[in-house]
């Protein structure tokens, strides 16, 4: 019996001292908390997420770091979920004042052998990536709310002529509904039916662009220019100017196609044609 008791201690006291190990080491903040939300233990990272000394940190409760975090919150949430752990986002206060993102997850140890049951969490330090998901999103915006106010027509097209995406301008200049632009190859719109051998061009140099094996840096500086006349939806000619550009997404090329209406500027062209000539004779 006295063996078997030995045997059992040192087992324990092992298995203590591996989990001691693992949270002290752990690269996530890692807190044990015992059910009244007293701190009994919190790790190196999480004192770095939150700007403590563990000493400090024992010092303070729970809600003072997060109101989401008083212990009579956690009870409540803990009891309507049915899972075996809690998983949310949530801003820390960090000691300097500021938030700190975090993704936290929460367990609840009740187990009969236990003398008292603990909670435990897990944090996670998000804010940078938070941070860069805001800059990009602000970025985005900030580059649409330009090419809605552009006078160039802009569109977005994959390789074989399908519209990702189109500007105000470009929709005012081809006069279509905006679902229309939905269901037509973009490629045979733009050098309209009766000019097959610009259709073969454009094709050729958008295929031949994109599947050349060539650095980014390259495939970017190619570039396409041409002046045509289409019919818009109404079926009014329009003289139009279009360059052909690339940009890198992550698995695919796209296509970014700018449009002019210059009809304005051929017609004026023409008047000053005439005028010359009629000033010749």
């Amino acid at each position: 019996f006295y063996r078997h008791q030995s045997r059992s201690y040192f087992a324990l006291n092992e298995s203590q001292q591996r989990f001691m190990r693992a949270f002290n080491t752990a690269p996530q903040g890692m807190a044990l908390v015992n059910e009244d939300g007293e701190w009994i233990s919190a790790n190196p990272m999480l004192c770095q997420i939150l700007g403590y000394k563990e000493t400090e940190l024992r010092k303070i409760s729970l809600a003072e770091i997060a109101p989401n975090l008083a212990i009579q919150n956690l009870r409540q949430e803990w009891q309507t979920q049915n899972k075996n752990s809690l998983q949310y986002e949530l801003n820390l206060r960090h000691r300097n004042g500021q938030d700190v993102t975090c993704l936290l997850s929460l367990a609840f140890i009740n187990y009969e052998k236990l003398e008292k049951a603990y909670w435990i969490f897990q944090i996670i330090d998000i804010s940078r990536r938070v941070a860069a998901e805001k800059q990009i999103s602000a970025n985005a915006e900030y580059t649409q709310a330009i090419l809605n106010n552009v006078a160039e027509g802009i569109i977005c097209t994959t390789i074989n002529g399908v519209v990702l995406s189109i500007n105000p301008a470009a929709v005012s200049i081809l006069k279509f509904p905006d679902e229309r632009f939905l269901s037509v190859n973009f490629f045979q719109l733009l050098c309209g039916e009766d000019n097959p051998d610009l259709l073969a061009e454009v094709e050729h140099f958008i295929q031949s662009s994109a599947t050349q094996q060539v650095a980014q840096s390259v495939a970017d500086s190619a570039y396409f220019k041409r002046e045509n006349i289409i019919k818009e939806y109404l079926g009014n000619d329009i003289h139009i100017e279009f360059s052909i550009s690339f940009t890198q997404q992550k698995n695919q090329t796209d296509v970014i196609f700018v449009l002019r209406d210059i009809s304005e500027r051929k017609y004026l062209e023409l008047m000053q044609s005439e005028f010359v000539s009629i000033v010749s004779h």
